[in-house]
């Protein structure tokens, strides 16, 4: 047997006399040389914030979302969770510039090709946290026309951006705190331009019969103009083209898209609100809706006439974002509708709408064209789309030139629309159609063409403000024409009949049961022993309509005045407004009357305001009807 110790069992000896020797798994051993520095770059560390250089720009933050500038120029928003590496790499267009300043290392220090992911995204939440608080909804213009702080115009066309002021072309992206984002190539105005372009779109307008002539396509040039200033004007006109077939509807449409160009416009048919919103995002870009035609149930038109109406003066629209809270947005659109018939409208509505109706054209010159392809090379009307496009930038370049002296000619417009009749919203309407026009037509304002234009546009005469009862007086209307059958076996007329009836019956003392219908729909016919009727001083005749009764809820139900019973309603508010309406008695307090056994707050409206200047000749057979359009 040899003296000699094994060398395994030497080692472990060792290994328990000296525990600081052990080694354990990969552990390297104290006298081992340690592994040499991962290089970083030019001897620099990782950038912690990203650097002046970038290819992507950090813009701010706003709660739980963070907002950039992508290596293409476009707005990004991402929420944190979001900020992985497949949306790191597409923010930087690749992952070059990722990798040369944010590389990543094995375990031997040697580079792997690839970047560090967890290095980064602090660094893109720390950068926008320091550029602070960024809200896009307020700073983020896309593609359209906008007006700045300053004053200054500024045409985003896409790639570059054309202002009013020095040096009139600039690149895209920030402006102070404003964003103007990059997008695909769109038409720029043109170097030089004069009034020939317009009169030329102006010539061929004529070739439509228009209900109103040449007035109609004074009208749609204003609306092209103000379409293409998009946000600029304080004051959006919408316009709403109607006429059945054979009047060439689809063909003024293609030609309006071929002078705004193909990008420049939102077209859209059977649309929705929510498609619409999506679409528009942060454009000021015109939207074109053809075939929003009326139908049994409008409620989509109804919401997306609504849009139009926010748009009209730029108000803002909610939205909830990825990130779950909510966001507004501003819509401030140029709207331009298409339909063989209209939908219904609010007088509020319509007073906020151009409506030009076209008539068949007797030659059928129109009719005999190519149809409504706007991506058609050419059109046997309308000829070559690349001259209507070049059109188009010239009309660019008389807004972008003229732009100076808009608010000026706008006010002029305005004043000279109110002086022939028209109420503050109809002359914002029509004005911004006349001051767009003006920019396009003249090099500088004279005031005989907003007098020649309010002169033209009578209030008394337009479609759009005449022929159109306020909503309290339709609301009355509606009341009136109801037809309640509350009587078994008697008669279906109508309140209007009843009322007419029950004041007969009370003259003669007499009961009957126009006073039990009238008393079921929630309605009380009485005489006012303080008020005496003109002349002879007898008690004046009035109507006392419940604020909340059952009978009156049914007999609106499914209109804007709907309610329900025993709740705050919507025809109380109309009737109130009402010549004459009384809500409140001499004491002050609000009036209750006893109707059909119970008592209910009443609103009361004399026997003249529902049936104003009730003579023997407004039931005659005989009627002198007078045009007012010759006048």
């Amino acid at each position: 047997m040899t003296d000699e110790t094994p060398d395994n069992v030497v080692k472990l000896a060792d290994a328990f006399d000296n525990p600081s020797r052990r080694v354990k798994g990969n552990r390297r051993k104290k006298d081992d040389a340690p592994p040499p520095p991962p290089p970083t770059g030019a001897g620099r560390p990782p950038p912690t914030r990203l650097p002046r250089e970038a290819p992507v720009k950090a813009l701010g933050k706003l709660k739980n979302e963070f907002y950039f500038l992508n290596k293409s120029g476009e707005f990004i928003s991402l929420i944190a969770k979001e900020i992985s590496r497949n949306n790191i790499i597409a923010l930087f267009g690749g992952d070059e510039y990722l990798v040369a300043n944010w590389p990543s290392y094995n375990k031997d220090g040697e580079p792997t090709g690839e970047f560090k992911h967890g290095r980064l995204s602090p660094v893109l939440i720390a950068s926008c946290e320091e550029m602070g608080l960024w809200d896009p909804s307020e700073c983020v213009r896309d593609v359209g026309t906008w007006v700045e702080d300053d004053g200054t115009l500024v045409m985003h066309c896409g790639d570059i951006l054309h202002t009013s002021g020095t040096p009139g072309r600039a690149g895209v992206g920030l402006r102070g705190r404003l964003l103007y984002p990059g997008a695909p190539r769109l038409p720029e105005p043109a170097a030089k331009a004069t009034s020939a372009a317009a009169e030329t779109v102006l010539e061929l307008f004529e070739t439509w019969n228009f209900d109103r002539g040449t007035t109609d396509g004074r009208l749609l040039l204003g609306w092209i103009g103000a379409a293409i200033l998009g946000a600029a004007p304080e004051w959006r006109p919408m316009c709403w083209i109607t006429g059945g077939r054979g009047t060439g509807k689809s063909t003024l449409l293609k030609l309006i898209k071929w002078i705004l160009s193909k990008g420049s416009f939102i077209a859209a048919a059977d649309a929705t609100p929510a498609f619409l919103s999506q679409k528009i995002a942060n454009s000021s870009r015109p939207v074109l809706l053809d075939e929003l035609e009326s139908t049994e149930d409008n409620r989509r038109a109804r919401a997306i006439i609504d849009l139009m109406r926010i748009a009209s003066s730029g108000d803002e629209r909610g939205r909830g974002s990825p990130g779950g809270q909510a966001m507004t947005f501003t819509v401030r659109n140029a709207f331009l509708a298409s339909s063989i018939i209209i939908p219904p409208l609010r007088p509020a509505d319509r007073s906020r709408l151009c409506i030009l109706e076209l008539h068949p054209i007797e030659n059928k010159q129109v009719r005999e064209t190519g149809g409504d392809d706007e991506d058609a090379e050419d059109d046997p009307l309308l000829g070559d789309r690349e001259r209507w496009q070049r059109i188009g930038r010239e009309l660019r370049k008389r807004l972008l030139d003229g732009w100076p002296r808009y608010a000026d000619t706008f006010r002029a417009y305005r004043k000279a629309l109110r002086r022939h009749g028209h109420d503050a919203r109809a002359a914002d309407q029509f004005g911004a159609l006349g001051a767009a026009y003006d920019l396009l037509m003249f090099d500088t304002l004279d005031v005989a063409n907003p007098d020649a234009w309010g002169a033209a546009l009578p209030a008394s005469t337009l479609a759009e403000t005449s022929g159109s009862e306020s909503d309290e007086s339709a609301c009355l209307a509606h009341l009136l024409a109801a037809t309640p059958l509350m009587i078994r076996g008697g008669s279906n007329e109508t309140v209007a009949w009843w009322l007419r009836e029950a004041r007969e019956l009370k003259r003669c003392n007499s009961s009957g049961d126009a006073l039990r219908v009238l008393a079921k729909c929630g309605m009380l016919l009485f005489r006012d022993a303080r008020a005496g009727d003109a002349g002879n001083h007898e008690p004046a005749w009035r109507l006392a309509i419940s604020n909340t009764h059952d009978g009156l809820a049914k007999i609106f139900a499914g209109t804007q005045w709907a309610g329900a019973a025993g709740a705050t309603n919507a025809w109380p508010q109309m009737f109130k407004r009402l010549p004459g309406a009384m809500t409140h008695g001499a004491n002050g307090k609000p009036l209750r009357l006893r109707i059909d056994g119970p008592r209910h707050y009443v609103t009361v409206l004399p026997w003249d305001t529902l049936f104003p200047d009730l003579d023997a000749s407004a039931d005659a057979d005989v009627i002198e009807l007078v045009d007012t359009r010759d006048r």
